[in-house]
């Protein structure tokens, strides 16, 4: 299964130690989110949440967007190409982060870089961190580059809710 294997090829290592208690999977492939709860520029017929997105067109217009429903802080993204498929993977894209869904920023990590390198094949996860972290409720998958079988991915964002940082800070 596809949600399995994104949260299960990037799950925290128990035996290293770890500065951030918020690296858990959110679970989008798991059923964490409703198909209402992703918006894309263009999509197959019958996608759904739990779904890889493959937009229909070819064009670097293309985007698949989340509303998490609150804030979360995010520490890391999986993406993978679309498993049953030989040849449709995104290579290299930009994420961009909303508090409102209205206004969106595109990240930028430590080392000033935009872009992200996607995946080089159907079937392997390629995890990013993001450093620094980011708090927001939308994000947004913007692919730059893709193979020539076309635009293809699933995703999973790890992290925590806003309120569960804030708790674990206290306790």
């Amino acid at each position: 299964m596809v949600s399995y294997t994104l949260a299960k090829a990037v799950s925290k290592d128990p035996t290293k130690a770890s500065s951030s208690k918020c690296q858990d999977s959110i679970g989008i492939q798991t059923g964490f989110l409703e198909t209402r709860d992703i918006k894309t520029s263009t999509s197959q017929k019958d996608f759904s949440a739990t779904d890889p997105w493959c937009a229909t067109e070819q064009n670097e217009k293309q985007f698949m967007a989340f509303d998490l429903g609150e804030e979360f802080q995010l520490a890391k993204v999986a993406t993978m190409g679309k498993a049953d498929d030989k040849n449709r993977f995104v290579s290299k894209y930009i994420l961009a982060y909303s508090h409102d869904g209205e206004k969106w920023d595109d990240y930028i990590d430590s080392a000033g870089k935009k872009e992200f390198a996607g995946n080089d094949n159907t079937f392997a996860v390629k995890s990013n961190t993001l450093s620094p972290s980011i708090q927001a409720r939308y994000i947004k998958i913007k692919p730059l580059a893709w193979s020539n079988g076309g635009i293809c991915t699933s995703v999973d964002l790890f992290g925590c809710t806003v309120d569960e940082l804030n708790k674990s800070k206290k306790s």
